[in-house]
């Protein structure tokens, strides 16, 4: 077996194991994954007021007219995912004996990962499209 490492992220958790054979494969069945690093994305989990205190927002009455304000919400969340999915390929760097990545992440999340790992063409990385961060090892 390869040595694997498996990431598994959200936009505000990524955790990173190792996959290894059991020791003693007839006491233990199937492949045992190790936690290697626990990465958490601060802004990632702020939600709603708290992520957006200090943006305007709302309608704006200057002379006769009302116009609305865009605070692009969606292009800060976007740039927020994208941050942390460098991170979590910065912090793979770290391991470089490992010769396959598996990413496991949602449908928000694997498009970033995707176009860090395109960066990397060195890397063999397969994907899984869930979202399993909150399960336990």
């Amino acid at each position: 077996m390869t040595n694997i490492l498996v990431i598994v992220a959200n936009c505000a958790h990524a955790r990173i194991f190792t996959l290894k054979r059991p020791e003693l494969p007839e006491i233990e069945p199937g492949p045992k994954l190790d936690e290697l690093d626990d990465l958490i994305n601060p802004e990632g989990q702020l939600e709603g007021k708290k992520l957006w205190d200090n943006n305007k927002s709302g309608r704006n009455r200057s002379g006769s007219y009302a116009h609305g304000y865009d605070d692009h919400r969606c292009k800060h969340e976007e740039e927020i995912t994208r941050r942390f999915a460098v991170e979590i390929f910065h912090a793979i760097k770290q391991y470089p004996d490992k010769m396959k990545i598996v990413l496991v992440a949602g449908a928000q999340m694997i498009p970033h990962l995707r176009k860090q790992a395109s960066k990397h063409p060195d890397m063999d990385i397969e994907e899984l499209h869930k979202d399993l961060i909150k399960l336990s090892v």
